[in-house]
């Protein structure tokens, strides 16, 4: 089995995929041209890894190649069916510059790290940035639930701040959203 790993990214389940070669010796990118590599092709690589959920990205996602190596490189054809990339076809084939090489996240949960899983039924994952950030990106809208942490003397602004209930509808906004003198009856 030909030993991959991921490089450049936060943690080993994110990154560059690299391939050693058939001699054991130096790592090479795997080419990602648009006719080379896809989510069959990205799904197997996870795998190989020991997940079963993969992303794939562009343009160089953790960053370029390493310059010695970027002459050459592999692309794989699998059907997704593969445990491992060595089941795939394969070419060796010259990768652009040092930018057109796989770069992926595998996981082994629905959403990958720093993704909040909405809990639907289209297994949607938005990025934890956008949770109870007062705007929806759930389809069940649970993104923004349970997310209130004011007082009972307080007023939750739509950006989630808390605010003296008192200054609620006082004509001076409070609120870094100004959503303190909204809907106020004057």
């Amino acid at each position: 089995m030909a030993f991959i790993r991921l490089v450049g990214g936060q943690t080993n389940k994110t990154g560059r995929l690299e391939i050693q070669d058939d001699k054991g010796g130096f790592f090479s990118p795997v080419c990602s041209g648009y006719q080379y590599w896809d989510k069959d092709d990205a799904v197997v690589a996870c795998r190989q890894l020991g997940y079963n959920n993969s992303r794939m990205h562009t343009l160089s996602e953790y960053g370029k190649g390493r310059v010695e190596r970027s002459r050459f490189g592999y692309t794989f054809y699998c059907d997704g069916t593969e445990d491992n990339l060595r089941s795939c076809a394969k070419a060796t084939v010259s990768c652009s510059s040092t930018t057109d090489v796989v770069a992926l996240d595998c996981s082994n949960t629905e959403c990958f790290e720093n993704e909040y899983s909405c809990g639907d039924s289209g297994k949607t994952c938005v990025s934890m940035d956008l949770v109870c950030d007062g705007n929806v990106d759930c389809p069940n809208l649970a993104d923004e639930q349970n997310c209130a942490s004011c007082g009972n003397d307080q007023f939750e602004c739509s950006n989630h701040e808390c605010v003296p209930l008192i200054n609620r509808c006082d004509g001076v906004p409070q609120c870094d959203d100004k959503s303190d003198e909204f809907r106020c009856d004057v």
